[in-house]
């Protein structure tokens, strides 16, 4: 696994993948890890990092971070997978996004995750034994603008969280979300309707 940090130049077999652009800030470490080489990271203006790990397995992922964004935690990318972060959005603490076998992360801007998992597929494939066939199959996730998530939220395959959610602490979402909403609980389940958070 050959990989890209600040204190350390690209080796030539990482020279296949793209990393354009740069965080204006890093605060402890910004570390790139690619396995194979087709991979693109684009980081757009005024970003800043703290404590990042970022992840590529496989050939042809693309992680684009928008301007004025602030991340943390672990992105991880493989397969073809795709994971859009917008304008002046935040990762942080130990926050977890993880695409796999072709699926996108798409999240909006002025959004704020906190120690949250996002994930496209669950840890391993699940079959159903009398006929093989998958029972998990990968699916897009989709936060939208101005959506907060909160303190270890995990927010599972195939969500929609629209504008103006707020997802509460440790919630389990499972089901799509709808705008100005919030939900909490395992699994969770609206709690509150007309929310506005700031």
């Amino acid at each position: 696994m050959l990989f890209w940090s600040r204190s350390r130049a690209l080796s030539l077999f990482a020279k296949r993948n793209r990393v354009d652009g740069a965080p204006k800030a890093i605060n402890g470490n910004l570390n790139i890890r690619f396995a194979e080489g087709g991979n693109s990271v684009l980081f757009e203006d005024d970003i800043l990092v703290s404590n990042l790990d970022i992840e590529m397995t496989g050939t042809g992922n693309v992680l684009s971070v928008g301007r004025g964004s602030i991340l943390g935690g672990k992105i991880a990318l493989s397969d073809a997978a795709t994971i859009i972060i917008g304008v002046e959005t935040t990762l942080a603490g130990t926050c977890m996004l993880s695409a796999a076998e072709g699926r996108r992360i798409l999240i909006g801007n002025n959004c704020h995750l906190f120690s949250a998992t996002v994930r496209t597929s669950d840890v391993r494939p699940v079959f159903d034994s009398s006929r093989n066939r998958r029972l998990n199959e990968p699916e897009d996730v989709r936060l939208g603008n101005h959506v907060l998530v909160s303190h270890e939220a995990y927010i599972a395959r195939g969500v929609e969280i629209a504008d103006g959610a707020v997802i509460g602490s440790r919630a389990v979402v499972t089901l799509s979300v709808r705008e100005n909403c919030a939900v909490a609980g395992n699994p969770a389940v609206v709690v509150r309707d007309n929310v506005q958070w700031k």
